[in-house]
This record gives C-alpha cells, sequence and structure tokens, in this order.
C-alpha cells in the first residue's frame, strides 16, 4: 500500500486528521469502541465510506481498495474517523449486523458519496428501513454539471488537492456477506497506518465538502431540488430496483 499523497489542503478548507484521532477497530477490540460507535450515530451530522467485495460488481468500490471490507464513521465534533475492519470479524458477526442496524436507521443525518449503492447493501443483509441519509457527494456534482466525470479520486482532487494513491493488494475476490464464513484470505487483509490516514482524510473530505456543495447548488438554484427531490428519490429508486 503505497499510503496517501498530500498535494495541498487549501483550496476550500484545511483537511487533515491527527494520528491519534484515527481508530482502527477489529473484532478483538470492537467492545471498546462499541458505546464510542453509537454516541458517534447519535450526533447530529457525520460522514461515512462504506467499501466491500464483490464479485457480482453490483458495489462500485470507491477507493478502488478491492480486497478490503470497512466502514469508516467520521465526527466533526471529535474530530475523529474510527474504521470498523469487517475482515477481521471472524467469529462474532452479530455485533456488525447490531452495528449496521444502528447505524441505518440512527437519526443522524449522514453524508455520503454514491449512497445508493450503500442502501442498496442495507436492505438486502440489514434491514428494509433507513433514516437520514441525507447528502450524496456525486449526487451534488452531478447536478451541478452532468457531462463531467465525477469519479471519487477527481472530486477529492479538484475540491480540496487531495490525491489518495493506494496499491492493489487483492489476492483473491471475496464477495461479502455477513452471514457467511469469510474465506481465510480475509485475515490477511489488515488496514495499516497509510491505509487508515487515507480512508480518514477521504471519509472526513466528504463532510467538509457538504458546505461547499451547498454553496454552489444554491448559486445555481438547485438546493431544493437536491435535499427535496434527489435525495428522498434514492431509497425508491433501490426499493424499485429490488
Amino acid at each position: 500500500i503505497s499510503g496517501v499523497l498530500n498535494k495541498s489542503y487549501n483550496l476550500k478548507s484545511d483537511i487533515n486528521i491527527k494520528d491519534e484521532n484515527i481508530v482502527v477497530i477489529n473484532e478483538n477490540t470492537y467492545k471498546n469502541y462499541e458505546k464510542e460507535l453509537f454516541e458517534v450515530l447519535a450526533e447530529e451530522k457525520i460522514s461515512y465510506m462504506l467499501n466491500l467485495n464483490d464479485d457480482n460488481q453490483a458495489f462500485v468500490n470507491t477507493l478502488n481498495l478491492n480486497d478490503k471490507n470497512f466502514i469508516s464513521l467520521y465526527s466533526n465534533k471529535l474530530d475523529k474517523c474510527y474504521i470498523v475492519n469487517m475482515d477481521t470479524f471472524k467469529n462474532d458477526k452479530k455485533v456488525l449486523k447490531e452495528l449496521f442496524e444502528k447505524f441505518a436507521m440512527s437519526s443522524c443525518e449522514k453524508l455520503g458519496y454514491n449512497i445508493k449503492q450503500d442502501i442498496r447493501f442495507l436492505f438486502t443483509n440489514i434491514c428494509d428501513k433507513i433514516d437520514k441519509f441525507s447528502y450524496d457527494l456525486l449526487i451534488a456534482c452531478y447536478l451541478l454539471d452532468s457531462t463531467r466525470n465525477y469519479k471519487f479520486d477527481i472530486i477529492l482532487d479538484e475540491l480540496f488537492g487531495i490525491i489518495l494513491s493506494f496499491e492493489d493488494t487483492t489476492k483473491k475476490q471475496v464477495q461479502l456477506s455477513l452471514f457467511e464464513a469469510m474465506d481465510e484470505t480475509s485475515n490477511e487483509n489488515i488496514i495499516d497506518e497509510n491505509l487508515a490516514k487515507g480512508i480518514s482524510l477521504a471519509t472526513k473530505a466528504i463532510y467538509i465538502s457538504k458546505d461547499i456543495m451547498d454553496e454552489r447548488l444554491k448559486n445555481d438554484g438547485m438546493l431544493d431540488l437536491f435535499y427535496n427531490i434527489e435525495m428522498p428519490l434514492v431509497p425508491v429508486l433501490v426499493s424499485m430496483e429490488r
């Protein structure tokens, strides 16, 4: 993993996060952070990233980390990012399901990128109810200019001057299911310090992007369209597709 190349942090807002505020959680340490995670999900607003393996290619891998399964949650209140490494949960997947249920139905605003696929995962594997998936950076960019290429790395570069470069360490593609035993190779998929830093910066960038996108959408007269039509339509479309 080559880690993170930070070109600059001064276009719209400084984006950095202290190493001590990046927490990677595995099966053995989960109980130590469970209460803290639930407190984060009770905040007014958070950003998140969900990264999954998927042999069927129904899940587009935003960060091109095709051998990792994780969810990251960024708390602006604490300026802290929690990364739950799902690949390490081999004996107790029940706690993962409980976390995802809490995540799906919590009343905090959830800010993400390409959230349609995340909601599809939740509807298929976790529960049939969600709440407050209120902001999608991808949809906001599409409304502003539907002719552009808005891959996540391009957005990060254009908004914040951040370039994420992750080496693909895939040894074997493994489709994720919370209800099936994971392949033994999954245990080798650790999240090291460099990778954790990159995930954290990306997750925080989604949070900070909201104010920038809101201003641009407002200037173009599309703020109401985004929040009152486009965003409520996403779970409806997922339900229709299912």
